[in-house]
């Protein structure tokens, strides 16, 4: 009996970081065909700083390098801020970055939602958009919520789905940017 109460209790203790781990697929790329090299991440944040406890594996120094490799840093963090007011009167905003807390959006657990990488010339079927073509060189795309773990005190979610899209060229001029597009 003594044996099965204490397999019950380790069970029980462990469930909790089972499950917390099987609610998000966390990925990130880096843009790197033209002179600017930029990280982006599945869950809206342009870089992982977050009090040094990164949600990724990315070890690199910089987030936002131009030209590349020149190791010249042009941004310490990025990501959107949605803010709305409910018909109660209260303002709510949902954050993939701030310094102050962690991410707010994160993608599911789905194997596929991950960032897509498509490059010019092709086209591929994304769960959420068939036939996607490119449109650059090198396509990012990504989806993720503000519902789905969100684990921050008083943090009351908008209930947002974002479709996120960046877009790098190879070639002059459009080398110099990196264009960013949120369907919300």
């Amino acid at each position: 009996m003594k044996r099965s109460f204490k397999i019950f209790i380790s069970l029980f203790l462990l469930i909790p970081f089972l499950v917390y781990s099987q609610f998000t697929t966390i990925d990130y790329k880096i843009h790197n065909v033209g002179k600017v090299r930029q990280f982006v991440s599945n869950f809206g944040t342009l870089d992982d700083s977050f009090e040094n406890q990164p949600y990724t594996r990315y070890r690199g120094l910089l987030w936002c390098e131009m030209p590349a490799g020149s190791n010249e840093e042009h941004m310490y963090q990025g990501g959107i801020w949605i803010g709305g007011i409910t018909p109660n009167g209260d303002t709510l905003v949902s954050v993939t970055r701030t310094h102050f807390t962690p991410p707010e959006f994160f993608p599911t657990a789905e194997p596929w939602d991950t960032l897509w990488v498509v490059k010019k010339g092709d086209t591929v079927d994304i769960p959420y958009w068939n036939n996607y073509g490119a449109v650059s060189d090198q396509d990012f795309i990504c989806r993720y919520s503000d519902y789905n773990i969100t684990n921050i005190e008083n943090h009351v979610p908008l209930f947002l789905d974002v479709i996120q899209y960046s877009y790098a060229w190879s070639s002059a001029p459009l080398d110099e940017f990196i264009i960013y597009n949120y369907d919300v």
